[in-house]
């Protein structure tokens, strides 16, 4: 199951990517070995690194892409996972905000720079990066890997916890698992980049991105944690998509473009991340006061704002 969720998701960044220099969207195999990885224990890091290896055996067809493909899977997340283990039986995190930032730095500055050392030492045997440098390899691969990382593993958490998921949020009534208004003003967003292309306006479609960042920003301070990851990964997606068709239908083959489509999806993805821990700590701390208010914590008894209130 794990391998077959790698193989897919490898299989579908590519296919999305219409034949960009850079081969992917953004790295799911990292992503699948970290979220497993985490939530069954680091063995199962192996079976979405064998997942990977078994796309870019079908896709190039050559031994040593699928053996740089699953090893860019492993260093990464087993790194990650340790020293985020390490560290949360060290200190657990008192609010989430410090658990996302514990995240958020563990895999920008260990795990992805890692993977992205392994892809650059082995560059010249990768078909997709053939056209690079190899001092476009490594930002490159740390870029779309972080993305994976940051974009795929929350949501693929979320799924795999679904049936042991925690009690919805103080502050939220109604659980949802993808917020609907930000699905529906990303497509908007995305259909109208694509239509700016397909008339010559390619620069002003692009400009169009930037719009994402309130459409994150309104989910993350509205919806649960697991709400945002889904729909994050599921808004993210059909732009970096979008843009990869525009620079390989309209501007032709360029490195650049495509990466700064993926570093302005980064950003977004960074912002609703904070802004949800934010909010999420924000209405911990409101239930708790107004629990206070009625309720002694101490003694569990209501106090005199109680009694009068029943």
């Amino acid at each position: 199951m794990v391998g077959l969720v790698s193989f897919v998701s490898c299989l579908l960044a590519r296919w999305l990517a219409f034949d960009a220099p850079i081969g992917v969207i953004f790295w799911p195999g990292a992503a699948v070995a970290f979220a497993f990885g985490w939530r069954f224990g680091m063995p199962w890091v192996l079976p979405a690194a064998a997942g990977a290896a078994l796309w870019a055996l079908f896709g190039y067809n050559d031994w040593r892409v699928a053996t740089i493909a699953a090893s860019t899977c492993l260093p990464g997340p087993l790194v990650a996972i340790s020293l985020l283990r390490r560290l949360n039986a060290w200190k657990p995190a008192d609010y989430r905000l410090e658990a996302v930032l514990r995240f958020v730095t563990i895999i920008a500055l260990i795990a992805a720079p890692l993977d992205a050392l392994l892809a650059t030492l082995s560059f010249g045997s990768v078909p997709m990066l053939a056209d690079m440098t190899s001092g476009q390899v490594f930002p490159s691969w740390w870029l779309l890997d972080t993305l994976g990382m940051l974009m795929l593993t929350p949501a693929l958490l979320a799924w795999i916890n679904n049936d042991q998921a925690p009690e919805p949020e103080a502050g939220i009534t109604h659980e949802v698992l993808i917020d609907g208004p930000a699905l529906v003003l990303t497509t908007a967003v995305v259909a109208a980049s694509l239509g700016l292309s397909t008339v010559g306006q390619g620069e002003w479609g692009h400009t169009l991105m930037y719009f994402y960042f309130p459409i994150v920003a309104w989910t993350s301070v509205r919806m649960s944690e697991r709400a945002t990851a889904l729909s994050l990964l599921a808004t993210a997606v059909p732009l970096l998509a979008a843009r990869a068709f525009q620079v390989h239908t309209i501007s032709g083959p360029d490195v650049f473009r495509v990466l700064e489509s993926a570093v302005i999806i980064l950003c977004a993805v960074l912002v609703a991340l904070i802004m949800q821990a934010v909010a999420a700590d924000r209405r911990f701390a409101l239930a708790r006061v107004a629990r206070q208010a009625r309720q002694d914590l101490s003694t569990g008894l209501l106090n005199d704002r109680g009694l009068l209130a029943e």
